[in-house]
This record gives C-alpha cells, structure tokens and sequence, in this order.
C-alpha cells in the first residue's frame, strides 16, 4: 500500500505570504479569511501554517490552499513516501 506524498509547510507557506501581499487592498486578517473560505479550511488552519510550525502538510490540504492561492502543487516540494525530509 503506497501513501500519498507530503508536502514541504515552508513551500506553502511562501505561497500563503505571496497570495497575502497581493491582496493589500485588504486587511490581512479578512485577505486570510478569504484564503481560508476559497480552499474550504478554517482561517486558524492558516495561521497554523504561517506560524511555520509545521514541516508537511498533507497532499490534499496543501492542493487545495495552493489552489486558492493561485499557486500550483508543482511550485512546491514534494516528500515522496519512504523519504525523510
């Protein structure tokens, strides 16, 4: 049985900060909410993100953020199954 691969938070992360900075005509608290609706999680989700605490995300949350950040999974890192990071 193979598992999905991970993907690298840091990577999205980047991708949350850049999505953010081009939405300064809004505040930064209402352009996370409107990230967070967009990809179907909860703003703290994203604030968990963007604290950088976390090391992987799972392929389909990350997928979906990427999505609604107008990035794409193949502009992120990926942790193959079996590989450590």
């Amino acid at each position: 049985m193979s598992r999905e691969p991970r993907v690298v938070a840091e990577d999205v992360q980047w991708e949350i900060e850049r999505y953010l900075n081009k939405q300064s005509h809004l505040p930064r608290g209402e352009a996370v909410e409107v990230l967070a609706e967009r990809a179907g999680i909860s703003t703290r989700t994203v604030y968990r993100i963007l604290e950088g605490t976390r090391s992987w995300l799972e392929l389909d949350q990350a997928d979906r953020i990427l999505i609604a950040a107008d990035a794409h999974i193949h502009d992120v890192r990926l942790i193959l199954p079996g590989q450590s990071q």
